[in-house]
């Protein structure tokens, strides 16, 4: 039913799909309604419930109740096709009211359109997108300078195979626990709940050993090879040397690991994978 919208010129590409979004929540909503008499179906009745609903309007042979009765149906069907549809895309845009004060929402015939009262907030968001990420390449940029500068640039962590993951999960662990102490006054260790101490750098580097470990194995190819952005932007800052480290260092992902943060102190890594 109205499936010939969909070979409109005008037709959006996901518009079959939100057709059937809208379907099935009418037909979800009906179910919950139903009895079990009506899932005991036989051929007797599908042939009654045809004759009834759908012969007038195939084989309209002359105006009688039924055939006015199944138009009528069929308009207020499409009525409550467009009201679903109304609310599917209300509902979807939720998350945009949330998240910006001038997001609103209006219904323009057959579309439901959300839209900005202003640009304040667009450019309100870029610029904090902005940023988070200059303070990003802001830590990252010290803590391998710093890693540089200890001269660990140049040894293997961990095994051979592991190298590289281990490398940039540990100067990931170093970036963080640089933030933590310096902007929120963390110390070099941790207390628990039940009074243990536990260093504050290793606390972090098995999560960043762990994260890399997870992706390592399930979400990238065996190949796969890249190079972030973060590090393009920081060798172009650095000297010839540091060129060398930063294309080795961000080149694959890690297993890593290592004791004290990068240039903080004295760095003595742990024995890694």
């Amino acid at each position: 039913m109205l499936a010939y919208q969909a070979f409109s010129d005008d037709a959006a590409d996901n518009r079959s799909g939100q057709q059937w979004a809208v379907y099935n929540r009418i037909i979800l909503r009906k179910l919950r309604v139903c009895s079990e008499e009506d899932f005991r179906l036989n051929e007797t009745r599908l042939g009654q419930s045809l004759k009834r609903h759908l012969s007038p309007i195939i084989f309209p042979a002359s105006p009688t109740t039924d055939a006015a009765r199944c138009r009528e149906n069929l308009e207020w069907l499409a009525v409550l096709i467009a009201a679903t549809q109304e609310r599917i895309d209300y509902e979807g845009s939720i998350d945009w009211f949330c998240f910006d004060p001038e997001c609103r929402y209006q219904l323009k015939p057959g579309e439901s359109v959300i839209y900005n009262q202003s640009e304040a907030g667009a450019v309100r968001w870029r610029r904090t997108g902005r940023k988070s990420d200059l303070l990003w390449h802001y830590w990252m940029n010290r803590v391998v300078q710093a890693f540089v500068g200890s001269g660990m640039a140049g040894q293997i962590i961990g095994s051979p195979e592991n190298h590289e993951l281990n490398q940039l999960a540990y100067i990931k662990a170093c970036r963080s626990e640089l933030q933590l102490q310096q902007i929120y006054g963390l110390g070099d260790w941790l207390s628990l709940e039940d009074g243990t101490q536990v260093p504050l750098h290793h606390v972090l580097l098995a999560s960043e050993l762990t994260s890399v470990f997870f992706q390592s194995q399930f979400d990238l190819p065996p190949d796969f090879s890249t190079t972030s952005n973060l590090v393009e932007s920081v060798f172009r800052a650095g000297d010839g040397s540091e060129k060398a480290f930063y294309r080795r260092a961000d080149s694959r992902l890690p297993q890593a690991g290592g004791g004290r943060c990068a240039g903080e102190g004295t760095v003595s890594p742990t024995r890694l994978q």
